[in-house]
């Protein structure tokens, strides 16, 4: 997992990142992927400023 200079770690910004970041498995980013394709289609952002929302939101829940 990356961490910024500071110790911190990095949040990834879109779902590929975050499949590479080893923080979800395949499965789960295949999940945040119709959700965020999902909200997409429906015109309200793009694919990948959906995801990461949903990407801070899982890694900030835990």
């Amino acid at each position: 997992m990356r961490r910024s200079r500071n110790g911190t770690v990095l949040i990834p910004k879109t779902l590929k990142a975050a499949k590479n970041a080893g923080r979800f498995t395949k499965r789960r980013v295949r999940f945040l992927f119709k959700k965020a394709k999902r909200t997409a289609k429906r015109g309200v952002r793009t694919l990948n400023r959906t995801a990461s929302r949903l990407i801070r939101r899982l890694t900030h829940r835990r």
